[in-house]
């Protein structure tokens, strides 16, 4: 089976202690907590996704060079399966700025993006294994994993692919 193709990009700021995060508000995941991306189109570079999706989702340019931090398969069995099953390639960016620029997203209906102090992030409102992998990121590690969901996206079952 082909996995979408998407991407999550993770903006940091204040020497990585404030994160932008998104509240997804329809459509997979609707409620959770997660990080600005989506969907690749067409024939797009990583780098045309991550920026176009960041821009849909938050309103924000380029601000900063983009580093590859991992690739994550999230697998959904049953109905789920061939519409949520994706890879996902992952990406930082480090703003320089001690002044956190305002978000918004382009669509409304979509998702409610806001900044956070990485300490108070709520773990309970996102996908259940992102409490595991996110500090990796943070801490500049390389994330490669697989991971396993049944049809009502709770998780299974994680593989790391590549250690790093």
């Amino acid at each position: 089976m082909k996995l979408k193709e998407t991407c999550l990009i993770f903006v940091w700021a204040h020497n990585r202690e404030s994160v932008l995060i998104i509240e997804k508000l329809r459509g997979m995941g609707k409620g959770k907590w997660n990080f600005p991306g989506g969907k690749r189109q067409g024939a797009e570079s990583d780098k045309e996704m991550v920026l176009r999706e960041l821009k849909e989702e938050t309103s924000l340019q380029h601000l900063g060079e983009i580093e590859f931090c991992g690739e994550i398969e999230f697998l959904f069995e049953g109905e789920a399966q061939g519409n949520w099953s994706n890879r996902c390639r992952l990406y930082s960016m480090d703003l320089e700025t001690q002044e956190l620029p305002k978000v918004a997203s382009q669509d409304l209906t979509e998702c409610r993006p806001f900044w956070v102090l990485y300490n108070n992030i709520e773990w309970d409102r996102f996908w259940p294994d992102d409490r595991n992998w996110v500090p990796q990121i943070r801490q500049r590690a390389k994330v490669f994993r697989r991971c396993l969901f049944d049809s009502k996206g709770e998780l299974q079952g994680v593989e790391t692919l590549r250690a790093q």
